[in-house]
């Protein structure tokens, strides 16, 4: 009786081997494709509130007493919005919106002046600067931030 080499990889051996590798490698694959989603995702958001903050510097910087006097509303109604047009790095779209661009993204902040009754005793202004992202439809608000000026 003759028997056979045994040394080799059968078919079925080879096939087993494949499927398994697949399996690792899809799974492998899945999980990089949402790192680099939430990885986006999130330098997107702290991006925006980068934006925020340096609007909200240059309109605390270059707002005057006739800008709040003109701007200012009670923050029960709906709150005028300042341009910031002419604040470093902001550019105006044919639209009419001034938009920041970073990272290749756009960012559109919303910057507006209100007052409560307690802020008004206190005589301080409260700014607040909201970056949108205007090529989603409806606009998504990306990141927000607010301070106090007298």
């Amino acid at each position: 009786m003759k028997y056979l080499n045994s040394k080799g990889l059968t078919l079925i051996e080879l096939l087993a081997a494949i499927t398994i590798l697949s399996i690792v490698l899809i799974t492998f694959f899945g999980f990089l494709t949402q790192s680099m989603f939430f990885s986006t995702k999130t330098e997107n958001k702290l991006t925006s509130v980068h934006v925020a903050e340096r609007v909200l510097y240059e309109v605390k910087t270059n707002l005057t007493e006739g800008d709040l006097s003109a701007f200012s509303q009670p923050c029960s109604a709906t709150p005028l919005t300042v341009v910031p047009g002419g604040y470093y790095g902001l550019v105006e779209d044919e639209t009419g919106h001034f938009y920041y661009e970073t990272n290749n993204n756009v960012y559109y902040p919303i910057v507006t002046l209100c007052q409560t009754e307690d802020e008004q005793a206190l005589n301080v202004y409260r700014v607040q600067v909201k970056i949108y992202d205007h090529e989603a439809d409806p606009p998504v608000l990306l990141g927000e931030t607010f301070d106090y000026i007298q």
